[in-house]
């Protein structure tokens, strides 16, 4: 059957038109809906890069098949709006024109949907492996009972980062040990936080790190899992004392208004490509992010650093002394990526209230 224009207002292709480009709307907007309801932290990519490589191939298809069902969708809409202009149009076309988009519509909104979740799931990680818990377990118990017993203030390197030592002398052919916390306020979400910490070979970083004069930092990427990264560093110590290197693995999980970062050392020997003169130190710690509520409109959480370094061979206690606040520096650096605006006027009373419950907690008032 075919119609003229003069037909367009009883035509059935008229409402099948109607009822297409509705559904295209319609989709497009719970599309919109459902990313919006998934997607929480625009940074929350922790998940690793190796991941996201193997990935790499799969996604690109997905993305261009994706695209190419949009392009149909719209030729279809483009048609079905001719057709109901047009003089004379055969009525099995439009409906299969219409089909066409329907079935390619609904793809599109298939395929965002997807995605969608996938995103979801890695901002809020897998489900931790045991030994990963274990680790958790073993840098959870370095921010200790709340008790003063062993610890004393350290000279900060920040007037924004409270930093509490605990140092175990060590015994004959024992190694040196020394365990420092620094607390902060840092103006972001605990979530972003957790990314740059978990971003540790980034450019920036990994040049300030080469202007620190320290000879390598990198990552492992050949030991990434779900959740987990693996580093390697050479850290420069003073002079006569062997630079140290440190192989770490870090470890993240999320729970409701904070995200902890754990870390710990690996055996796994590094070639890093030229020889370095060094000694193996071990390294444990937590990072321990809690959001806080928002203050004039900005987003802002308490991060919480505990570290727990063995330098390995000798190392006088002068040298703990002076390596324990500059492991802590790290938190100036986590200031300085957020820092909003002039930090001591917006943030001075919410860290003096982390440092006055951190004296009372080490009993260093």
């Amino acid at each position: 059957m075919r119609y003229g224009t003069g037909d367009v207002g009883n035509c059935s292709e008229v409402s099948f038109c109607a009822t297409t480009i509705s559904i295209y709307f319609l989709g497009g907007f719970l599309t919109k809906l459902s990313q919006g309801s998934v997607r929480r932290e625009w940074r929350m990519e922790l998940n690793m890069s190796i991941k996201k490589i193997a990935k790499m191939k799969d996604v690109s298809i997905r993305r261009a098949v994706q695209g190419f069902l949009t392009f149909v969708t719209g030729v279809c809409v483009i048609f079905l709006f001719s057709a109901m202009s047009a003089d004379e149009m055969d009525e099995t076309l439009i409906s299969i024109v219409g089909l066409i988009g329907v079935v390619a519509m609904l793809g599109v909104f298939v395929s965002e949907i997807r995605f969608s979740l996938e995103a979801n799931i890695e901002r809020r990680g897998e489900p931790a492996m045991e030994d990963q818990l274990q680790i958790f377990e073993n840098c959870e118990a370095l921010l200790g009972d709340g008790g003063s017993a062993g610890w004393k203030a350290l000279e900060s390197t920040s007037k924004e980062v409270e930093m509490p030592m605990k140092y175990f002398p060590p015994k004959k052919g024992e190694r040196s040990i020394g365990t420092g916390k620094g607390i902060t306020v840092v103006d972001c979400s605990a979530e972003e936080v957790a990314a740059w910490v978990m971003d540790y070979c980034s450019n920036e970083r990994t040049r300030i790190s080469t202007e620190e004069g320290n000879p390598a930092r990198l990552e492992l990427t050949e030991k990434a899992r779900a959740n987990e990264i693996a580093v390697a560093t050479v850290k420069k110590l003073p002079f006569f004392v062997d630079n140290r290197e440190f192989v770490v693995r870090l470890v993240w999980k999320s729970k409701t208004n904070k995200v902890l970062v754990a870390f710990e050392s690996i055996k796994d020997e590094v070639d890093y490509g030229i020889t370095l003169k060094k000694a193996r130190g071990l390294s444990r710690g937590l990072w321990l992010l809690e959001d806080l509520p928002a203050r004039d409109g900005a987003k802002q959480c308490r991060v919480t650093h505990v570290v727990q370094l063995d330098f390995g061979g000798f190392s006088p206690t002068w040298v703990v002394d002076k390596m324990i606040p500059v492991a802590l520096g790290v938190l100036k650096e986590a200031i300085e990526e957020f820092k909003k605006g002039e930090r001591e006027t917006e943030i001075e009373e919410p860290v003096e209230e982390v440092r006055r419950w951190e004296c009372d907690e080490l009993g260093m008032r």
